[in-house]
């Protein structure tokens, strides 16, 4: 039983670091954190643009099918 909870155990990559280091990986992770963040905000941001400019298109070709069934 013991050998499976030891399996179980989820071990973080950092807990074999001397923790003289924590402080260095501490900036590094705050760094690479942020960085996701910024990369993330601006992927949110160009699909909006991209969502925008789509809900154009589709309500003028709403408009079009509007003005063509008004023809018929």
């Amino acid at each position: 039983m013991k050998d499976e909870r030891e399996k179980q155990v989820v071990t973080n990559k950092y807990a074999n670091l001397p923790q003289t280091h924590y402080p260095v990986v501490n900036e590094q992770l705050v760094e690479r954190i942020s960085s996701l963040q910024a990369a993330i905000d601006a992927v949110k941001a160009g699909m909006e643009e991209q969502i925008k400019l789509l809900e154009q298109q589709k309500t003028e070709a709403e408009q079009d099918l509007k003005f063509i069934k008004s023809g018929m």
